[in-house]
């Protein structure tokens, strides 16, 4: 018996002694108990002791956060907001109906937002943010949306 399958089965153990023990204890007790479980075994949950159990992503992680980049990240940040205000503002003096102008406003956020969240912080950090970014959408896929 592995070292892992051993851990889940004293876990499990434990865990049924904790009911049984709580059961005992005041109906309240036990209420608050399954209403725990529920969380523990809830989809976002799972999906964030996957990724903390993860070494890659972990490293990625405590990569970027000791990285002294945040400084540059945020000054390219605040150009790249400059420079799609004054992008919007040339979009809009263009546009000359309602539509158009919400159409407008919308692909302008959207590029923000892709240019924001995704290019800027990958330019900056490199291959930690990657590998940070993949590990986000795989667990995210297995867990929330399966």
């Amino acid at each position: 018996m592995s070292a892992t399958q051993t851990a889940s089965t004293a876990v499990a153990s434990l865990n049924q002694n904790v009911k049984e023990v709580i059961s005992q204890v005041s109906p309240e007790m036990k209420a608050n108990f399954e209403q725990l479980e529920r969380l523990w075994n809830h989809p976002v949950t799972r999906f964030g002791v996957e990724l903390t159990k993860d070494q890659a992503f972990t490293g990625a992680l405590e990569s970027i956060r000791e990285s002294h980049a945040t400084t540059q990240l945020m000054a390219f940040e605040g150009i790249l907001i400059g420079i799609l205000w004054a992008f919007r503002a040339w979009r809009l003096g263009k546009v000359n109906t309602l539509l158009m102008r919400m159409w407008t406003q919308a692909w302008v956020a959207a590029l923000f937002w892709v240019l924001a969240v995704f290019l800027v912080p990958f330019l900056v950090w490199g291959g930690p943010y990657g590998t940070l970014l993949s590990h986000l959408v795989r667990a995210f896929i297995k867990h929330i949306l399966a």
